[in-house]
């Protein structure tokens, strides 16, 4: 996603030496999408759970969870929600809220 060099961890971007300035530009625009993206991401995967699987909040409180917190992932659902038809289906084919399949 990011080239060719460049070494991405959780804790870490590792940047080729060689790195010109109009890629190390290119390189910090795809960050900055990839950073507004995130909680895009987090309502659409938090109201897909929830309609797949139903209440998440015990889940999400509980003391080994390592995912977002209960609220941040309500907020961005619901925001997610309001703003855009959130998720349009599953990767493997299944249904959105509102069309009548599914579980």
């Amino acid at each position: 996603m990011l080239g060719k060099g460049i070494i991405v961890s959780v804790v870490r971007l590792g940047l080729p030496a060689d790195l010109d300035h109009a890629r190390w530009r290119e390189i910090g625009t795809t960050l900055s999408h990839l950073e507004r993206a995130v909680a895009w991401w987090v309502g659409d995967w938090w109201a897909f759970g929830e309609h797949r699987y139903g209440a998440l909040r015990e889940i999400s409180e509980d003391r080994g969870w390592p995912g977002p917190a209960y609220q941040t992932c309500a907020n961005a659902a619901a925001v997610s929600g309001l703003v855009s038809s959130g998720w349009s289906g599953t990767a493997d084919g299944g249904a959105t809220p509102g069309t009548g399949g599914g579980t």
